[in-house]
């Protein structure tokens, strides 16, 4: 019979199972050909058949789980339940698999692909699903849902293979059957594969309440791959575990993916991070799309964050590839490591689709790092594209790290922007910190942000970067507020250096290329930042710019402080060029000191007279005497181009470098241009001033036209406009004007004015002739709320639930929210139709938006059942309230509405709208009768059409016995359609009955009783 074995005496091993029925003593006489009876492996291996859904006994997947383990070999479990999809559902926990077994549920009738043998727990007992603790197992092709412990337990003996099965899901892989624990729970068990590298071998593994697959305590050398996690089965929506993958407590040397496209795992939208690492070393991850759907290009993001390793070492997230986000790099849309050491995170797309081509949403944060970390790498094939953040990197307690040979705010090509808010944050405790390197491969492009790097701390070594450029190093791809930052408080930081390879390009930044903050705390300053041998260039305000205050004017005997102490900056006061350059100058500083300077060379001078430095000369040593002056001649192995403009700096012996000289050039015709491609103004200040520099040409008088007109400002609203001329007299060097700018209190977009220069005379020429004021708004940005919402659940088709997102004020901008269903005790495809990254946006002046859920219809009696909505990713404003509640009334029971954790009613005086006690007389209701009338509310009260308040009936219980009640009307509340209102009188039967048990009854079903009390007379 189908689900056993027949014994047949017709072999040497069949005969001798029968010897080992009857023969109790003897072995020593037995031939040789039986002595193998009594060996554990005397019984041949089998294939069983299951062929019914019963929890138990012949044919079923209990007995021939039992069977199996009583056969020792490597056995198999074939299914053949009628045809189609079958449900099996357990009472009782199977036994584990004891001995190597493969249950292969692609063997029922009617398999075309996915998996249709579910194997369910009734009412979900204590207890796993499937444990395997014998090795060289395999499951494939089941359902495994609903289990109050894990789905799928294997311990012990390793080898197993888990694939083509869909683990916390219903048979469609679309909406979530919960196991309570994990999906995958492996524990001190080696080498096991879950998934595979064909469509047919992928898991589906979500909707669990734990983890997705979780493996701890030893578990080490298994491999994950091509699997969804997280996702539904086509990869395009959320169906939530905890984490995705959790490797805890010396999971160590695991492999998650792999380097092979077809090994690539979906790990998207889960709870809590994509794949969690913790206390467990050398694991691997490779070749997946973590917090995307299944192509690549849309977000669908684990909440917490996509990749967390924490105290691990020699983790590899990524490898070396000819393209980042190709196997072996993941595309991923967040990673955070927090201690350990050696971990390498190379060769992915971080932040951008599939292609590289456009950022995805996210969080905010790229990397965050705290611990021994190589970003990128030396070797070609090694960096990272990091763009679409807020913050690409994030360093703190970052020692013995490197940034090498990254896109950070870029696309895949390093030629288009897709920016972040800033590139590189270097936090607290850094150490010897490497951004960038000597040589081509270790070179970060650092462009297309806001600010480029943020040096908050101390010590990093910034070399051989392209900031504010695109690949090439000659095309404009700024970072528009500024390339570096030097923030109060960091010192001793290296930014290029004399040694070939070692300069930065710092180019076409908005704001200055290298800005050292001024003080922000007592005795704090930045100082000893070296800025050696870089090329400076095109940046929108200084080169180098000491105190975010333009040129620092020099002091005599350098004695002020401030960044880099304020070093005093050289004075070029000749240069000679041939087969070589003569450049001869003049320093000022402190007294008796050493110093080093640098010759830069460049096209133009920048319109503030001070640098910049295109191309590096070389240097010259100097000393200061008792009076601080020190005096230079330097010849240098170049010649200078005709019309080229020198510059220089000046560095100290602990490292304080100077913002750029003056420049020099002799016979250089005068030039009036704006000091800045751009001005600055908060919208509060009332007005912007504006200058204008006469540079290389001086010595007679001169004058220019200024004039402002619309950018995307506009005049009467938003500034009001300046004309006029600004005449220079011999010497003058520096002219302003001003534009008045009208205050709002509208929260919107930067705007701009643009300002023109013209009709120069006095022999000078224009430079920079045209400029833009970027009006800064101050309002603060809106905050986004959404409310919770109750209705009824009706009896079939949909019911809505109107969420209704309110912004706090109206913007001038688009303001943008990421919405999201999630489930509570509502399931979503069964009670509500779940509404998953939706981007919803309020245009201008928008002060609210709404958004339907589609509440389900059922006539099952259940408890009120509720989901919950979460907000996020705001884009232009806050989020004051990021989770919305809808409740679903259950209207299929007849339930009077009481107080919560009470029996008490919910009941008012129909015309006072006071609560309990009631009076049974009452002479302020205006009845005729002077008998009060009270309200009730109640659910599943629905009449039928032609049916009026008589089939509703009302009743009194108090300990003098029932008393009926008149009901006098009924009617939905509105607004609440499914909520109904009862209009009741009380009897003078109930007079100083004090709390009385009240109940309704329609067509024969009576409600519950709720207690309401009248007050003694």
């Amino acid at each position: 019979m189908p689900g056993t074995r027949q014994l047949q005496l017709t072999s040497p091993r069949s005969i001798c199972a029968l010897l080992v029925v009857l023969l109790a003593t003897g072995w020593a006489l037995l031939p040789n050909r039986y002595a193998d009876c009594f060996s554990p492996t005397a019984l041949a291996a089998s294939t069983f058949v299951v062929t019914n859904t019963n929890d138990s006994g012949s044919g079923s997947l209990r007995q021939a789980i039992l069977d199996a383990n009583a056969n020792a070999g490597a056995d198999v479990i074939n299914f053949n339940i009628g045809s189609g999809a079958q449900l099996i559902t357990l009472a009782s926990q199977l036994p584990a698999i004891s001995d190597p077994l493969t249950i292969d549920g692609t063997t029922q009738p009617g398999f075309a692909g996915t998996p249709i043998i579910e194997v369910t727990a009734a009412n979900q007992f204590a207890g796993d699903g499937l444990v395997i603790t014998a090795g060289s197992s395999v499951v494939r092709g089941l359902v495994v849902n609903k289990f109050r412990g894990h789905a799928i337990t294997i311990q012990g003996n390793g080898g197993n293979v888990v694939e083509g099965n869909y683990i916390g899901t219903d048979v469609s892989g679309t909406v979530a059957a919960a196991n309570l624990q994990n999906g995958i729970f492996i524990t001190g068990s080696t080498n096991n594969r879950i998934g595979g590298t064909t469509p047919g071998a992928r898991n589906l593994i979500s909707g669990n309440f734990g983890n997705g697959i979780h493996m701890a305590l030893g578990a080490s050398g298994n491999v994950v791959l091509g699997n969804y996690i997280g996702v539904n089965a086509t990869g395009t929506n959320s169906l939530r575990n905890n984490n995705g993958v959790s490797l805890f407590n010396n999971a160590s040397n695991n492999m998650i993916g792999g380097t092979s496209p077809t090994a690539r795992n979906i790990i998207s939208g889960n709870l809590g991070s994509g794949i969690d690492v913790e206390a467990s070393d050398g694991n691997v991850v490779q070749g997946n799309f973590i917090g995307t759907n299944a192509a690549g290009d849309a977000a669908i993001n684990n909440i917490s964050t996509d990749v967390r390793v924490v105290g691990c070492s020699n983790t590899r997230i990524g490898g070396t590839t000819t393209t980042p986000g190709t196997t072996p790099g993941n595309v991923v849309l967040g990673i955070f490591v927090g201690g350990g050491s050696a971990t390498l995170i190379q060769g992915n797309l971080i932040g951008t689709n599939a292609a590289g081509t456009a950022k995805l949403p996210t969080f905010g944060l790229g990397l965050v790092i705290w611990g021994d970390v190589i970003i990128g790498g030396s070797a070609p094939g090694t960096g990272n594209v990091i763009s679409g953040f807020n913050t690409a990197i994030s360093t703190g307690n970052f020692g013995g790290g490197s940034i090498l040979g990254n896109f950070i705010g870029t696309d895949i090509t390093g030629t288009r922007a897709i920016g972040n808010g800033t590139g590189v944050i270097i936090g607290g405790n850094i150490r010897d910190t490497k951004i960038g390197g000597t040589t081509a491969s270790e070179r970060n492009i650092i462009s297309g942000n806001e600010i480029g790097i943020d040096m908050e701390f101390n010590n990093a070594i910034i070399k051989g970067n392209f900031i504010g450029t695109d690949i090439s190093g000659t095309n404009a791809l700024p970072n528009t507020v500024g390339g570096i930052t030097v923030m109060s408080r960091s010192v001793g930081n290296v930014i290029g250096g004399t040694e070939p390879g070692a300069g930065n390009i710092i180019a076409f930044n908005s704001g200055s290329g290298i800005s050292v903050s001024p003080d922000s705390f007592p005795n704090l300053s930045s100082t000893r930042n070296s800025i050696r041998g870089n090329s400076i260039h095109s940046n929108g305000v200084l080169g180098i710019d000491l105190g975010f205050d333009g040129v620092t004017v020099n002091d005599s005997g350098d004695t002020d402080s401030g960044p880099n102490n304020l070093q005093n900056h050289p004075t070029v006061l000749s240069v000679t060029t041939g087969s070589t350059t003569v450049i001869q100058g003049t320093l000022n500083s402190t007294v008796s000191g050493s110093f080093v300077i640098d010759f830069y060379g460049s096209g133009t001078c920048d319109p503030s007279g001070h640098g910049e430095g295109a191309s590096f000369l070389g240097t010259a040593a100097t000393s200061t005497d008792a009076n601080g002056n020190a005096s230079f001649s330097a010849t240098l192995p170049v010649t200078l181009p005709a019309g080229q403009v020198v510059t220089a700096t000046a560095t100290d012996s602990l490292g304080n470098t100077s913002e750029f000289s003056a420049c020099h050039e002799d016979q250089a015709p005068g030039t009036v241009q704006f000091t800045s491609p751009f001005y600055n103004v908060a919208e509060q200040n009332g007005s912007a001033s504006v200058s204008v520099t006469r540079t290389l040409g001086t010595a007679t008088s001169a004058a220019v036209d200024y004039a402002t007109s619309n950018g995307t400002a506009t005049i009467g609203e938003d500034y009001m406009s300046s004309a006029g001329t600004l005449s220079f007299a011999p010497g003058e060097t520096t002219k302003s004007f001003s534009v008045p700018i009208i205050n709002d209190a509208l929260d919107e977009d930067q705007e701009t004015i643009n300002l023109t220069l013209s009709s120069p005379t006095g022999g000078i020429v224009l430079g920079r002739n045209t400029s833009v004021i970027n009006i800064l708004d101050d309002d603060p940005r809106p905050s986004i709320s959404i409310n919770d919402i109750t209705v009824g659940e009706g009896d079939s088709g949909s019911t809505v639930a109107l969420f209704t997102l309110s912004l706090s004020a109206p913007s001038g901008r688009n303001v943008s929210v990421k919405f999201d269903t999630g489930n509570s005790s509502a399931q979503d495809g069964v009670d509500y139709q779940p509404v998953n990254n939706l981007m919803v946006t309020f245009n201008p002046g928008e002060k609210t938006k709404t958004v339907p859920v589609q509440v389900l219809g059922d006539v099952l009696v259940e408890p009120n059942e509720s989901f919950f909505v979460v907000l996020s990713s705001a884009i232009n404003a806050t989020i004051s309230d990021n989770v919305g509640v809808g409740t679903i009334i259950d209207d299929d029971t007849l339930v009077l509405s009481k107080e919560t954790n009470s029996e008490r009613a919910i009941a008012l005086d129909s015309v006072l709208l006071t609560p309990d006690p009631f009076p049974i007389i009452n002479t302020l209701n205006f009845s005729s009768d002077n008998r009060t009338r009270i309200m009730l509310f109640a659910t599943g009260l629905k009449l039928m059409p032609g049916e009026d308040i008589s089939m509703v009936t009302a009743q009194a219980e108090t300990q003098a016995g029932v008393f009926p009640l008149t009901v006098e009307f009924v009617g939905k509340v509105p607004s609440f359609d499914w909520l109904t209102q009862l209009v009741i009188k009380l009897p003078d039967a109930l007079a100083n009955a004090g709390d009385v048990r009240v109940s309704i009854t329609l067509r024969g079903i009576s409600s519950n009783r709720v207690v309401i009390t009248i007050r003694p007379t």
